[in-house]
């Protein structure tokens, strides 16, 4: 069983409990990770073994036809490629010039004006200016998809 070593509880940690907590996890014989990744030409989630370096798709290769570690997974639209090089650096660029704030938990953050009481589980719209300015481009190509055409 993991032991804070500060004052945190509830659902909010510090960084440092969630590193032991992390820690703990790592080391603890009887936990178990299943990988799923999506295959966008099958449509599937497939399980991997995240100790096997060339883990494929079973599905692509002819001889394998395992269904026992695959299943449809519907609802997922990809696009490939949304932004091109130049898009995202502009894009990080932005997002890295704008302001951060330390967090709670330690970690640094940007706030858009939706205040969050965890603690109380509520959420203050009041001050809620909208999306950054550097995604309204990305807004708006969202738009011209046509599973997305009445995103807001």
């Amino acid at each position: 069983m993991f032991t804070s070593s500060c004052a945190c509880k509830g659902i909010r940690s510090c960084k440092l409990c969630e590193t032991k907590k992390k820690d703990h996890l790592i080391n603890n014989e009887t936990t178990t990770n299943i990988i799923y990744i999506y295959c966008d030409t099958c449509r599937q989630a497939i399980r991997m073994d995240i100790y096997e370096l060339n883990s494929q798709c079973p599905h692509h290769n002819i001889n394998n036809n395992n269904n026992d570690i695959s299943f449809p997974l519907d609802g997922i639209y990809l696009v490939s490629d949304f932004l091109n090089e130049n898009e995202e650096n502009n894009l990080l660029n932005s997002i890295n010039n704008d302001i951060w704030i330390s967090s709670q938990s330690g970690r640094l953050k940007q706030d858009f004006g939706i205040k969050i009481n965890f603690k109380k589980q509520t959420i203050k719209t009041k001050y809620f200016t909208g999306m950054p300015i550097y995604s309204n481009d990305i807004l708006q190509r969202l738009k011209t998809y046509r599973l997305l055409n009445d995103f807001q």
